[in-house]
């Protein structure tokens, strides 16, 4: 399976002197048949130089360094050997990581007392073994332009795990001077003559996966927010985990077709939109609107798809369920091309260089909000949302399929609000209280509007009314599930918000 891994800020500590090198490197990927192309395109016309990489990759025998969102190889290259422990997560968007390096002469790991892991590598250096191994053939060359100086190194890899292994094509652009902005217009040059996604795993990460069953969906990851975190930067780390498990679901689908991957890059899509909708009032710009509809554009191409996954998978055998299976296959048609289409590539790419460096992250106009403290924030989106929620469910068993909808959407954001922020307080017992009455109510609300998609799916395809469709509908017990949804309501307003 190919993955890609994107935009990173590493923070090198030298094995001699403090962290003072910070290096910006945008990482994509490419086909491995393309880099042929760009290796002979004008844009490197000054070369290329090659060297080749060996990597082998340490841990206990239970990962506690990986766990720990760490990762230690001994790297060889033109006979010089080097230690590197990293730490950090690996995610869509600029981020900073720590990087420790320490020249060795052997094949095994040493004591280094300046990494995150000193007591592992001091007393346990022992339980560390080899996992897996990452081969790579290096082509790299600087090119000068406009007010920026770049590197640009073409990693031709593989992933080594006993018997298995996967092969990357990576493309490294790291800024060595210059604006960062340099860096967007590079890989949009390079897009013409080499199509590139951005990437979101690291090399490390794509060896661990081939340790495990080849997994046919990459669910959320918990965002890493600090209570210290200005508002840009808690956006910006949101922003991106909801990227990563888009690029990754994405990956798989590219691959082959898999529900559950639809599935979630649908929902990832959704908590981005979430995610913007949350800080409106600092995403300022028009850029912010245009890449929305963006965003909510590929949402419903991937929407379509699912609706008749999920109707197809409830049929049974007769005329619906050929009806159905034939729009099913034309949906999951329309998902392909749209996946590899230029424009969902640029379109993670825009977003990527928004996130990171939108003109919203210097707007005057909101350099007060901006520095608003990260939990005062919180909690008074928090108790907005949460008040939407009330306010719109009122008298739900009366409501109408539309204002019903409205609700459960009002629910749907903030459950992903509750999901982006609640590690910011320490009230676990009541987050979780909370957390469960909320997914009560958007599941009975979620069976609601799965009843009326279905209405209007199969109303599209010329279907509605027949007897075969109404005993398909009759499925849902949309009485029972107003009833629970009203109960689920109520419920979830009689616990104490955690935020408080």
């Amino acid at each position: 399976m190919t993955f890609w891994r994107q935009t990173l800020t590493l923070i090198r500590i030298r094995a001699d002197r403090a962290p003072v090198a910070k290096e910006i490197e945008l990482k994509l990927e490419i086909a491995p048949e393309s880099a042929a192309s760009l290796l002979a395109s004008d844009l490197l016309a000054t070369g290329c130089r090659e060297i080749a990489l060996h990597a082998t990759y340490f841990d206990t025998a239970k990962h506690e360094l990986h766990r720990q969102g760490h990762s230690l190889r001994i790297r060889s290259s033109g006979g010089k050997t080097v230690q590197t422990v990293k730490a950090g997560d690996v995610a869509a968007g600029l981020f900073s990581r720590g990087e420790w390096e320490l020249p060795v002469t052997g094949k095994r790991p040493m004591p280094d007392g300046r990494t995150p892991v000193s007591d592992l590598l001091a007393k346990r250096i022992d339980e560390l073994v080899p996992l897996f191994e990452v081969p790579n053939v290096r082509n790299s060359c600087r090119l000068n332009g406009g007010n920026a100086e770049i590197e640009v190194a073409i990693d031709r890899a593989e992933a080594v795990a006993g018997d298995r292994v996967t092969r990357f094509c990576e493309l490294e652009l790291e800024l060595l001077s210059g604006d960062t902005a340099a860096l967007f217009a590079l890989a949009r040059k390079i897009d013409a003559v080499a199509p590139v996604r951005i990437s979101v795993q690291s090399k490390a990460e794509r060896g661990y996966q081939l340790l495990g069953p080849l997994p046919n969906c990459i669910k959320a990851e918990q965002a890493t927010l600090d209570p210290c975190m200005d508002l840009p930067a808690a956006f910006a780390a949101i922003a991106n985990s909801c990227l990563k498990q888009y690029r990754m679901n994405e990956a798989i689908l590219l691959e082959r077709y898999v529900p559950e991957a639809v599935h979630q890059a649908r929902i990832g899509l959704r908590r981005l939109r979430s995610a913007m909708t949350l800080f409106k009032d600092v995403l300022t710009g028009p850029e912010a609107a245009t890449l929305k509809d963006r965003v909510s554009d590929l949402a419903r191409c991937l929407g379509e798809a699912r609706d008749f996954d999920v109707l197809a998978a409830g049929a049974e055998p007769g005329p619906l369920l050929e009806r159905l299976s034939h729009s099913r296959d034309g949906a999951h048609s329309a998902v392909q091309r749209r996946l590899k289409a230029k424009g969902t590539r640029l379109l993670l790419l825009d977003l990527s260089e928004w996130i990171a460096d939108g003109d919203w992250r210097r707007d005057p106009a909101t350099q007060t909000l901006r520095e608003t403290p990260l939990c005062e924030f919180a909690a008074n989106a928090l108790d907005r949302l949460r008040r939407k929620t009330a306010k719109h469910g009122k008298h739900l068993a009366s409501l109408n399929p539309e204002a019903r909808h409205r609700v459960r959407k009002d629910a749907k954001k903030l459950r992903y609000a509750v999901e982006f922020l609640a590690p910011l307080f320490g009230e676990k017992r009541r987050r979780k209280k909370f957390s469960q009455a909320l997914q009560s109510l958007q599941d009975d609300l979620g069976g609601l509007n799965d009843h009326a998609s279905a209405q209007e799916r199969l109303a599209s395809l010329g279907l509605a009314g027949t007897a075969e469709v109404e005993t398909f509908l009759a499925r849902w017990n949309t009485d029972g599930l107003l009833e629970k949804a009203a109960k689920a309501r109520h419920a979830l307003l009689d616990v104490k918000p955690f935020w408080h």
